[in-house]
């Protein structure tokens, strides 16, 4: 059944036509339309997914900010140098983060290091240079870009992989420039496996481990003076309180009961011991009296220019010139290890006497010895106690360092590609623009030949 649109007769003349005569000739051509203007959008999309294919990008802004950075050095002196800063140990650990199977070397190969300088600095650097002068400047901003179509990854995944290789580069920093300062336990868990004074020996060098390294680690550090535990509400300075009052108050007194009054597990162990480290300092005292002798004699037979000086411990005048000088002091030192040893054979010949004359445990004894026991226990746990919160302390520590270590300025984003909206828009209308000049162009063509026809018909 014809429609009344088919029905109206389209007339033209030779000024041309009306609006209405090209909307009907295109209203009777709606169908070609669509489908070119359809075919227009579909290629637009398509050429839009190719161009995001091959050109997507990922970046991000990180800030470095450790000591030294700034004079382009890591914490321990060695140079900083960006394109050298993702070891095949970052790269590997990123990958498996991200969740990616990719060759390191092509991933590093990828990733493009721009360095961040701010203007007012490239103005101080064109000043010096206007002057001659060399300024030298050590970025501490770097932009980092991925190129994910060159390794066939989607954007999203770059941004995973992007956030993984600041991380593991911020956790491979901390291990090799901050983690190292977690303290060790020396045997405190099986300190009841010595005897008494060795456990006393065990506990003090145990506090003096933790005294020195928070004692370096302040004076390396002075911000972590102030530094404050979030869940023990500790301070490096409470802590080192601590250590000095089980120093001064329990270590001390309870070594010097053990000592006052020979409380041993092995009196006889003792005396053995004893008298194996005689043997070894008189073997050492026989040496420095031979050495000290060859000294004495070499100066007696100087007979260069010389000056008069007394020696301590030595009878007579010795002639010195700068050469016997040195010679002088030597002796001096020699001398004052020779006393050493002989105090120390001294001290340890009365302890020998002293445990061989030592009698049998008496009830008080035995009580003195279970005091210590509890006290040493006591020691022990009380030093394990600071030890964790050292650590606790040290941990939490570390982990500020860390954040601050990388300072993400702008979050990994998608860069370059092309938005899809564009090519479809562009699509769309070369599809309809064709397509009404397809439509146009036929039926110009049409009424051409239909006017022709007419004319030689008349």
């Amino acid at each position: 059944m014809a429609t009344k649109t088919d029905l109206v007769p389209i007339e033209t003349d030779e000024e041309g036509m009306s609006f209405t005569e090209l909307f009907l000739i295109f209203w009777r051509k709606r169908v070609l339309i669509t489908v070119f203007t359809l075919i227009g959008t579909i290629l637009g999309g398509t050429t839009s997914i190719i161009l995001n294919a091959t050109s997507a990008r990922v970046s991000t802004i990180v800030e470095y900010q450790w000591d030294g950075i700034n004079m382009g050095e890591y914490p321990n002196g060695t140079n900083f140098e960006p394109s050298t800063a993702f070891t095949p140990n970052v790269l590997n650990s990123a990958l498996t983060q991200a969740e990616l199977i990719l060759n390191t070397n092509d991933l590093r190969n990828q990733i493009r290091i721009s360095p961040i300088v701010p203007n007012t600095i490239l103005a101080d650097i064109e000043s010096a240079r206007q002057r001659g002068e060399n300024l030298v400047y050590y970025p501490t901003t770097y932009k980092y870009t991925i190129n994910a179509s060159a390794l066939g990854i989607t954007t999203a995944q770059a941004n995973g992989l992007l956030d993984a290789l600041i991380s593991s580069f911020t956790e491979d920093f901390q291990q090799k420039y901050i983690a190292q300062t977690i303290l060790q336990n020396l045997a405190l868990n099986s300190i009841n496996d010595y005897d008494y004074l060795d456990q006393i020996t065990i506990l003090s060098n145990q506090n003096r481990i933790i005294r020195d390294a928070i004692t370096e680690l302040t004076l390396e550090e002075p911000r972590a003076k102030s530094f404050r535990s979030s869940t023990s509400q500790l301070t490096f300075t409470d802590v080192l309180a601590q250590v000095s009052l089980i120093d001064q108050l329990q270590i001390r007194y309870t070594e010097g009961l053990i000592i006052n009054n020979l409380i041993t597990k092995n009196a006889s162990l003792i005396i053995d011991r004893l008298q194996y480290t005689n043997l070894l300092n008189n073997l050492e005292l026989n040496k420095k009296q031979a050495f000290l002798n060859q000294l004495l004699l070499l100066i007696a037979n100087y007979d260069g220019t010389t000056s008069t000086v007394i020696i301590p411990g030595y009878e007579g005048t010795i002639n010195t010139t700068s050469v016997l000088e040195a010679i002088y002091e030597i002796v001096i030192e020699t001398q004052e290890e020779i006393e050493d040893i002989r105090q120390e054979i001294s001290y340890n010949t009365t302890l020998i006497e002293l445990y061989q004359n030592t009698t049998e445990d008496t009830p008080e004894r035995q009580a003195l010895v279970t005091s210590i026991s509890n006290d040493i226990t006591v020691i022990s746990n009380n030093i394990k106690t600071i030890l964790n919160q050292t650590n606790g302390l040290l941990s939490e520590y570390n982990q500020v360092l860390a954040k601050n270590i990388t300072k993400v300025i702008i979050p990994s984003t998608a860069e370059g590609g092309t938005s899809l909206l564009i090519p479809v828009a562009i699509g769309l209308v070369a599809g309809g623009i064709i397509s009404l000049i397809v439509v146009f162009s036929q039926y110009s063509a049409k009424a051409y030949q239909e006017k022709h026809s007419s004319k030689r018909k008349a």
